[in-house]
């Protein structure tokens, strides 16, 4: 009967009750009507916990009448004549069935000093914080869990996660898997339930809140109920309110991946990232090749990570090269594979990255940077599906899916000769655009919660970044975009204290230099943009203002009034002098037209 119940406890029901009902079978068999009143009597206990009332009372019924078979056997009472096991049986069907005097009550200890109270509350407090403060962030619940089980003599703590259903996160002892029903109400109001019977046990329930929100709960068991309820309470909320930023960053990772949609690894609520998701989506079931573009540090390799675990080849392999970092002797022996003594050190047939990727999908990262050699090679396996390894004549059949991925414009780099044509219409059936983090703002705080929580772990702290850290971070432009902001988070964890908030003197000096910024206007940014477009054009034209007016669109003395406008001097563009000495002399002439006109 005790495995029965360890097996309930473990969510296992149905077994739990063909235990008991086979125990049940054989007691009564060998006519220990005892012990079979305690089976029975459990297995109605149990199924009345699962709400199967009408089976519970039937099997309740059964035990009552085997009850009053063992008390009947003897006239003297069985107490008397049953055996030590018999018993033991005969008392705890009597207490499961509420007969009087099954057993005697235990006396209840004499109540404590109030100071020896506070003592014993103050020395629980100081091991339960002194158990959060040396473990790391994934152990702190299962190890508070386990010293208040030791400090308040339960039989079992658990905490869980308020999710939709609530999941347990760590456990001691004997604890439900699941939180209980009655229990789970209270718990989502923020309400404390210092003390509630279900079924044979005692609970209390404490939640663990974050403001005002309730983000878990932990859960205490007894076999009978304590002796006083307030120590038990108050040690509990305290061991609550350690806890509170873990389940917050945990919840927060949770609810980061459910906003990912169906796409995994790629988080953000913008709109630039809706439709990147949308994009992914449509393009995994097709069996074209695909090139991401995008800035390098954007996640191209998670985006063809995704279209592979989304498309119909999920189950076969993924193989990833980068195309930056190979000649073009090892690209061919990487991706193509080679033979026995095809070159020095050849010893064995080796099979590459094409046939490896057979049936899935072969990742070309940087594509853009392949040689004319290398891409001649590439097409051929785009378009035939055939290779050949190094040093052999033998040519191989391969169904591999395409994915490309490139930091460059490679429309341009055709344009210029430098990537071949035909091969850009063969790996640029479909395209997906990876918008840079600039784009996507509002998905800073996003992204830097979900890292910051991340390398906390690794580094076994526990400190929350404050407001204003954050607001730096948003107003930053990322031109290293999400690798950058990975790399800033890891780097701020390390400067971090162990506890606390963290604030913008922990960020780097360009990234700091945006916290005190004030919110600029509309025309604040549209002279910041003419500015910095105007530079630009001086810049690729030589300092020529003839030239750069023709590429702006405007003639050299609207070019020349828009310098004046916006105040951009020859140290701030790069003019050439002969140019600035044209413009003023423009300048002088249009100041003159417009005096005699006036």
């Amino acid at each position: 009967m005790a495995g029965a119940l360890a097996v309930a406890a473990r969510g296992r029901y149905a077994s739990a009750e063909r235990m008991l009902r086979d125990a049940l079978g054989v007691l009564e068999r060998r006519q220990r009507y005892a012990g079979a009143a305690r089976a029975a009597a459990t297995l109605g206990l149990l199924l009345r916990e699962r709400g199967q009332t009408a089976r519970a009372g039937e099997a309740l019924q059964q035990a009552r009448l085997l009850f009053d078979t063992a008390r009947a056997g003897t006239a003297d009472g069985p107490t008397d004549t049953l055996g030590g096991a018999e018993q033991e049986d005969y008392r705890a069907a009597s207490a499961l069935l509420h007969f009087p005097g099954a057993q005697p009550a235990p006396s209840r200890p004499p109540a404590p000093q109030p100071g020896v109270l506070l003592d014993r509350v103050a020395g629980d407090l100081v091991n339960v914080v002194r158990a959060v403060e040396t473990a790391s962030r994934e152990d702190a619940p299962a190890r508070l869990c386990r010293v208040l089980r030791e400090q308040l003599e339960a039989q079992g703590v658990a905490a869980y996660r308020l999710d939709q259903p609530p999941t347990q996160v760590a456990a001691a002892g004997e604890a439900d898997r699941r939180l209980p029903a009655a229990l789970q109400a209270a718990l989502e109001d923020g309400r404390t339930v210092p003390l509630a019977a279900a079924g044979r046990q005692c609970h209390m329930a404490v939640p663990i809140q974050w403001g005002t929100r309730p983000v878990g709960a932990l859960i205490v068991r007894w076999a009978c109920p304590p002796a006083y309820v307030d120590r038990p309470v108050a040690v509990a909320r305290v061991a609550a309110a350690l806890l509170e930023s873990e389940f917050q960053e945990r919840r927060a990772a949770m609810s980061d991946d459910a906003d990912s949609g169906d796409v995994p690894g790629l988080l953000g609520r913008s709109a630039e990232m809706s439709a990147l998701r949308a994009a992914i989506a449509r393009a995994a079931d097709t069996p074209y090749p695909v090139l991401i573009e995008g800035e390098t540090g954007t996640g191209k390799e998670l985006v063809a990570r995704a279209l592979h675990r989304l498309g119909p080849r999920r189950a076969h392999a993924f193989c990833a090269v980068n195309c930056a970092a190979l000649t073009d002797e090892l690209f061919e022996a990487e991706l193509f594979g080679h033979g026995r003594g095809a070159f020095t050190g050849a010893v064995s047939d080796r099979a590459g990255l094409v046939e490896a990727a057979d049936r899935g999908t072969l990742f070309l990262d940087e594509v853009g940077e392949l040689s004319a050699r290398a891409q001649a090679k590439l097409l051929r396996v785009v378009q035939e599906g055939e290779i050949r390894r190094v040093g052999e004549n033998t040519v191989r059949r391969v169904d591999v899916r395409l994915l490309a991925a490139t930091n460059r414009n490679l429309a341009v780099e055709t344009a210029a000769g430098r990537f071949r044509e035909d091969l850009l219409f063969r790996i640029a059936v479909v395209c997906v655009p990876v918008p840079p983090l600039r784009e996507r703002a509002g998905d800073v705080e996003l992204l830097a919660r979900h890292f910051w929580a991340r390398e906390q772990g690794r580094a076994g702290k526990r400190a929350a970044l404050g407001p204003q850290a954050l607001a730096a971070l948003r107003r930053y432009h990322w031109p290293g975009n999400v690798r950058e902001l990975q790399n800033v988070t890891a780097r701020m964890v390390v400067a971090a204290p162990r506890r606390g908030c963290v604030g913008p003197d922990a960020l780097p000096a360009a990234i700091r230099a945006c916290a005190d910024t004030v919110p600029e206007t509309l025309a604040d940014a549209r002279l910041a943009f003419e500015r910095r477009f105007v530079r630009s054009a001086l810049a690729r034209n030589g300092g020529r203002p003839g030239a750069a007016a023709e590429e702006l669109g405007l003639s050299r003395q609207g070019l020349s009034k828009l310098l004046k406008r916006i105040a951009l001097d020859d140290t701030d563009a790069p003019v050439s002098r002969a140019g600035l000495q044209s413009l003023d002399a423009n300048r002088s002439a249009s100041d003159e037209r417009e005096q005699g006109s006036t």
